[in-house]
């Protein structure tokens, strides 16, 4: 017997080693690491082969931890998170529970979030999901939840799913709506217009009160009419009381009377008064206008004035119109 030869086994390799094992001896083949054969490791018979180890199989001892899955490959196995999970060092796989760092990923804010821009992204453990925002619906067809989520304006308005005062008219807007006084009516005080609690009355004729020190009779014969037009104003009749309203200022301004023995001074007070005062109640008025443009003439001559209904702010042509109007009085009253 040679030296460095165990007693009864040959140094020479076996021939006939299947795949994915080695010669163990002459007689014998052992499986590589990750196989076995229904023998054990080594085995003797020809009939033998090595199959892959299953090491994620329920009867194997490799544990990958929490929020992870065992993947088996041919001859080995490795751990990964599970979807919506990520290791904490950014590597893709480790080997066994004690490098396991898997925590749960924000979509919402990793930039992975796929949701339409009509959606909000809402995180939740291992995902997320897409939810309409408020004052928007899922479009048909698309369920409010998974990622796939499209969402459309809500009219809250013509499905009456609104807080609007019954003094008020709904009018949407994206994602929301607002609610708007109706024609002829004006915010309660404490309150503003276009807002989800606006709560309006009727409106009055506002308030115009003579310039203070100025004595003339042919004035208060002036603001007397003014109030008579404001004791008797309907909103639903603001078209009318305008037309009246230009026509008492045009009379006034053809026929000063006694406005002409004033100063210079209190002239000029009252051109003043009467161009601030009638811009302001025209501004006022023009709001219980219906839709459309509305021509009013002054039938003594001094002037066209047109107003915008529903505009929000005093309608230019107009400011121009009452700015002739001053450059009338100034040379009918200031005798400039």
């Amino acid at each position: 017997m040679n030296k460095g030869k165990k007693a009864g086994i040959s140094s020479d390799c076996a021939r006939w080693c299947p795949p994915n094992s080695t010669c163990a001896n002459a007689t014998a083949c052992r499986c590589s690491p990750g196989f076995n054969s229904s023998s054990g490791v080594i085995f003797t018979s020809l009939l033998e082969i090595c199959e892959d180890i299953n090491e994620c199989g329920p009867l194997s001892a490799v544990s990958c931890g929490k929020f992870a899955d065992c993947q088996n490959t041919e001859g080995s196995y490795y751990c990964t998170c599970i979807p919506g999970y990520e290791l904490a060092s950014g590597a893709r796989m480790f080997k066994n529970e004690s490098e396991n760092t898997c925590q749960d990923v924000n979509e919402c804010t990793s930039g992975q979030n796929p949701c339409h821009s009509s959606a909000h992204c809402l995180n939740i453990i291992s995902g997320y999901k897409c939810r309409c925002r408020p004052g928007w619906k899922p479009i048909p067809g698309s369920p409010n939840g998974p990622s796939n989520t499209v969402c459309e304006d809500v009219d809250e308005c013509s499905s009456m799913q609104t807080t609007c005062h019954k003094s008020t008219i709904c009018i949407n807007a994206v994602g929301s709506y607002k609610c708007r006084c109706r024609r002829g009516w004006e915010p309660k005080p404490g309150f503003q217009d276009n807002q989800l609690n606006t709560t309006c009355e009727e409106m009055s004729f506002p308030t115009w009160t003579p310039p203070p020190r100025i004595k003339s009779q042919r004035l208060s014969h002036f603001f007397e009419r003014v109030q008579g037009l404001g004791r008797h104003f309907k909103p639903a009749l603001a078209q009318d009381t305008i037309q009246d309203l230009i026509q008492v200022v045009d009379e006034l301004l053809q026929t000063p009377e006694d406005l002409e023995t004033l100063s210079r001074s209190d002239q000029h007070c009252v051109a003043t008064s009467l161009l601030g005062g009638l811009e302001d109640v025209l501004r006022n008025l023009s709001q219980a206008l219906p839709s459309g443009t509305l021509t009013f003439n002054a039938s003594a001559g001094t002037g066209k004035y047109w107003g915008l209904p529903q505009a929000d702010l005093f309608p230019p042509h107009l400011s121009r119109s009452l700015t002739r109007m001053c450059d009338h009085a100034c040379s009918s009253v200031l005798h400039s």
